[in-house]
């Protein structure tokens, strides 16, 4: 009984802090429905220069951005680069690299090749890693030149 009677105390001990904070949270909101933009809060439409002004072009793919984080499937087809999604993890065979990887990359995607594939390959026969094993499976792509990537 005593102990419940103190942790009690401890937590109400902690009610004006929290009430505190709440009402600070809700002072600093506006008042303003912010969902809803005035035409003061617009973007501009072009650039000014003189008495003309620029169109902005829209991005083709909003994924042809270069930054931010890989969105996608494992091992996901080429066609859904582009238009949700932007990221794979692919295991790409050697003979066939170049070309995948200048298709993905001519629909802004993003890839993260496992050259070693699946983790079977490079396992010995009692489940341990073979460094043998695995430089096998990643000297395959010795002769891939990746410089433009």
């Amino acid at each position: 009984m005593t102990h419940s009677y103190k942790l009690s105390r401890r937590i109400a001990r902690l009610r004006v802090p929290m009430l505190a904070a709440a009402l600070i949270a809700f002072g600093a909101c506006d008042s303003g429905d912010s969902l809803s933009p005035e035409s003061s809060t617009l973007p501009d439409q072009g650039l000014e220069t003189g008495s003309q002004a620029l169109p902005v072009d829209a991005p083709e793919f909003a994924t042809a951005f270069a930054g931010g984080i890989p969105i996608g499937t494992s091992d996901q087809p080429l066609s859904q680069y582009g238009s949700r999604y932007n990221g794979s993890l692919q295991v790409i065979w050697p003979g066939l690299l170049r070309d995948e990887l200048a298709a993905i990359k001519a629909r802004g995607g993003k890839v993260v090749l496992s050259m070693a594939g699946n983790e079977k390959y490079y396992k010995d026969g009692s489940g341990h890693f073979s460094m043998t094993k695995w430089k096998q499976r990643i000297d395959r792509y010795k002769g891939v030149n990746f410089d433009a990537y």
